[in-house]
């Protein structure tokens, strides 16, 4: 089963929750104050929380979905609530932040931090086009913490919901996905995102640019002259970002890198297609960071091993995260000339 990745901020954890964690969560879901403009009644007893993560919790992370990740705060390693998106429509891209905070962490932007890695976690890994927050007019707190993050107000929905005997009123916000982008663009630092239609030629010149120039110092002038001087194919690159998994770097309005993942729907595993860096984002982490979004959505859909053929150059990075060689070399040909690949795989616990 998938459960949800560790996300770290300045002041938090983030992570899965597990029956462990049913105290620290009846702590808050117990009272009044925190309910009062939820969807669901307090907890009565231990028993309620158990069920909430038995059930509710689970039942997410069977089906791959982010729904809900724990707060942990790091000064006391105590769970002081949760945070998390689920699926308004897979077709469309669409999630729904969800969160709740107890209410002794009220008022130090605490829910801010946290949701901000949230859906950045998602938009990163889905590719979304639109996250959404909705709650009960008269919940000031909640609606602020939606327009902290950068979130846009659409709207009051009249008398949307019919909860507990009465009508309410619902206030309606969204960041979509040209929103969070532009607020990255803005700090003038490399990001990654999710590929797209348009990216086709800037993939083609980074993994290009990457062999040319980082490559080079482990391959002949011969071997170099074959691989690194592929002409573009628009069709190849396009049916890799419509029907497989690719996110790439961005810098400046610039496709400086990008990582390709393939299911092997049948056989349960997956295969790292390529995973490439040009020497202006090369020391900053992405590489990983890359690798990191490939592991996490072969586990949402449910492949059990990675498998991937490494360059010389890339070899120690993979045994770094954690995969091994697992037969001999192999050797192939591109335009005439001799290659070997190093075959790697990495088995998930």
């Amino acid at each position: 089963m998938w459960y949800p990745p560790t996300l770290m901020t300045d002041r938090l954890i983030l992570r899965s929750l597990s029956r462990k964690d049913v105290k620290d969560i009846f702590s808050y879901a117990h009272k009044p104050i925190i309910t009062q403009f939820t969807l669901w009644a307090p907890h009565k007893t231990l028993a309620d929380s158990k069920k909430y993560i038995d059930r509710y919790v689970m039942d997410y992370y069977r089906e791959g979905v982010p729904e809900p990740f724990g707060i942990i705060d790091k000064m006391t390693n105590q769970l002081i609530g949760t945070v998390g998106c689920f699926w308004v429509s897979k077709q469309n891209k669409s999630m729904e932040l969800t969160y709740v905070l107890s209410d002794k962490q009220w008022g130090k932007g605490i829910m801010v931090e946290a949701s901000l890695a949230v859906i950045d976690y998602c938009f990163k890994l889905y590719g979304l086009q639109r996250i959404q927050c909705q709650c009960k007019a008269e919940n000031i707190a909640s609606y602020r913490v939606m327009e902290k993050l950068g979130m846009v107000f659409e709207g009051v929905l009249n008398n949307e919901l019919f909860h507990r005997d009465c009508y309410w009123d619902m206030r309606s916000y969204s960041l979509l996905k040209k929103e969070w982008l532009l607020t990255h663009r803005k700090t003038g630092h490399a990001f990654i995102r999710k590929a797209e239609n348009g990216d086709e030629k800037g993939i083609h010149y980074a993994h290009m640019k990457s062999i040319q120039e980082i490559c080079v110092q482990d391959y002949t002038p011969q071997q170099i002259a074959a691989w690194g001087k592929e002409k573009y194919n628009f069709k190849m690159r396009n049916k890799m970002i419509t029907q497989d998994h690719v996110w790439v770097v961005e810098l400046n309005g610039e496709i400086e890198g990008y990582g390709h993942l393939f299911i092997v729907d049948k056989e349960k595993h997956a295969e790292v297609m390529g995973l490439y860096l040009t020497p202006k984002v090369i020391g900053l982490g992405l590489g990983q960071e890359l690798l990191f979004y490939i592991k996490e959505m072969a586990k949402v859909l449910g492949a059990h091993e990675l498998y991937l053929s490494s360059t010389k150059t890339s070899k120690r990075f993979y045994e770094k995260h954690g995969f091994m060689q697992y037969e001999d070399n192999k050797c192939f040909s591109i335009a005439g000339v001799e290659f070997e690949g190093h075959p790697m795989r990495h088995i998930f616990s």
